[in-house]
């Protein structure tokens, strides 16, 4: 028997193509045969690849694609037999399955993937940009009472806070990882197979946007310090962003230019080449790349903030926010000391294996599969 699975969003496909936010849809075929990925807004060209079904289902308007996203989901799905019902948005889902739900019996999983107090604190802007902060809040209290289930991840501490203090506890659903936690499909294709592991002396990577909150000059500075004392050390740039030029013409500045190589961006397969050469990984700010370092079995230097601070606590090097000197000294240490940068390198490699595995992430699919099935 097939298995499928529709995520629905309000966003628009090209937009996610460019972000490089539509890869990790795919992981959903390690448990389903059809993935459906609906884009309700805007009115790009629909594609496959694999079994995954990238489908735009609005128009050139936001507000007619936002006014008819109900109907348009409802004919999408009205002759196909879908398991399970997933969405990321807390300002539309109880509007966009309103029909599904009402004519189809649907069950919808809610998967947040942002905390909206936090967003309103920190930008003083909505999620949205255009609505007012007292109708989206309306607006969230609707999608979380018209969810069957929500889910939360067991180990992101403040994001797993929030949820339990506005979901009711009948509607929690925990799960041990996340499909959007994940790296992107074509890394760990690679992964599977590249298992040559050569790595460079002296060398540190960092991987990642090149744009001012990812704080890529702290790196920068960070090298300058160790430079001075040792002229082999090497640094590898792997992103890009509106950072680059200000970041190479530091490296003028101060002579690092033949230390430091900026690659640009790679795709996903051709990073885990990058990660099993490297010595260190660098990052004062970082997500999916910190995942990928570590399931290469890269040691970690990075600051103690956002959410690294809430999950680990002796697996990564960590250094306070800002704190050049420490970071330089935190990389000098592990550069100087292979018996403890190969320990880090090891717990890391074992915590990537054991959180972030294909294998695990099969297993919750079929959690998420079975529950679809009994509620």
């Amino acid at each position: 028997m097939r298995k499928s699975i529709v995520i629905f969003s309000v966003a628009k496909l090209e937009d996610m193509k460019k972000k490089g936010n539509i890869s990790y849809i795919k992981h959903y075929e390690v448990y389903f045969d059809d993935v459906y990925m609906v884009y309700l807004i805007g009115n790009s060209k629909s594609y496959k690849d694999g079994n995954t079904h990238f489908i735009s289902l609005g128009c050139n308007s936001y507000i007619r694609s936002l006014l008819f996203a109900p109907i348009s989901l409802y004919k999408f799905i009205k002759n196909k037999k879908i398991d399970v019902f997933i969405t990321g948005d807390l300002i539309f889902s109880w509007w966009n399955s309103i029909l599904i739900k009402l004519f189809k019996n649907t069950k919808i999983f809610l998967m947040p993937v942002a905390m909206p107090h936090i967003i309103f604190e920190s930008s003083g802007k909505t999620m949205t940009g255009i609505l007012p902060q007292f109708v989206e809040k309306i607006f969230i209290k609707l999608s979380f009472a018209n969810a069957d289930k929500v889910i939360i991840p067991k180990y992101v501490k403040d994001y797993k806070m929030w949820l339990c203090s506005v979901v009711k506890k009948k509607k929690q659903l925990y799960l041990d990882v996340l499909v959007d936690e994940l790296p992107s499909y074509d890394f760990y294709k690679e992964l599977k197979y590249n298992t040559i592991e050569n790595r460079n002396k002296k060398t540190l990577l960092y991987v990642g946007r090149l744009h001012k909150e990812k704080m890529v000059l702290d790196i920068l500075k960070a090298f300058n310090i160790l430079y001075k004392k040792d002229n082999e050390i090497k640094l590898w740039i792997i992103g890009d962003g509106n950072e680059r030029e200000l970041l190479q013409k530091y490296c003028k500045d101060n002579n690092l230019e033949e230390n430091v190589v900026f690659f640009g961006s790679k795709r996903a397969s051709e990073l885990v080449g990058f990660y099993k050469k490297a010595t260190i990984f660098v990052s004062p700010l970082t997500g999916t790349s910190l995942r990928e370092a570590a399931l290469c079995g890269l040691p970690v230097v990075c600051y103690k903030t956002d959410w690294v601070a809430n999950t680990f606590q002796s697996e990564l090097l960590f250094v306070e926010k800002n704190n050049i000197d420490d970071f330089a000294k935190k990389i000098k240490f592990l550069l100087e000391h292979a018996k403890q940068r190969k320990e880090l390198s090891k717990i890391m490699y074992g915590y990537a294996h054991s959180h972030w595995s294909i294998d695990l992430l099969k297993e919750q699919l079929l959690k998420i599969y079975l529950i679809a099935r009994q509620i």
